[in-house]
């Protein structure tokens, strides 16, 4: 039985398989001050390497605590150790190195436009 199943990344929503490296957010709720207490069920949220060090090296979220949460959380992760960093750049290298023609893609021909009439010419 595998660890985990297939998830989809929270950020651009690419499929990340099971043999394939991410980062995981497990969110839950618990009440505070309330008898009996509730708990929520774990949830993993997850993130590809790629995403996960956008955000961290992005801007800090200006909209919502969780947000602003999960971007701390992953600059510390990310910054403590280059392995997601490392994961990511493997993954876009894997990418590249598959399709080498579209790396070195040639540029279409250029069409040439010539410039504007002024408006006395065209009169």
């Amino acid at each position: 039985m595998a660890a985990r199943e297939a998830a989809e990344c929270v950020r651009c929503g690419r499929t990340i398989e099971i043999n394939e490296s991410a980062v995981v957010m497990i969110h839950f709720l618990q009440t505070v001050g309330v008898k009996p207490r509730q708990k929520s069920g774990a949830r993993r949220i997850y993130w590809c390497p790629q995403c996960a060090v956008v955000n961290a090296m992005g801007a800090k979220p200006g909209n919502g605590a969780l947000n602003v949460a999960a971007y701390e959380q992953l600059r510390v992760l990310i910054g403590k150790d280059p392995s997601v960093t490392q994961s990511a750049w493997e993954e876009l290298n894997k990418g590249v190195l598959a399709r080498p023609e579209k790396a070195a893609e040639a540029l279409p021909e250029p069409e040439i436009i010539p410039p504007p009439k002024r408006l006395r010419e065209a009169s």
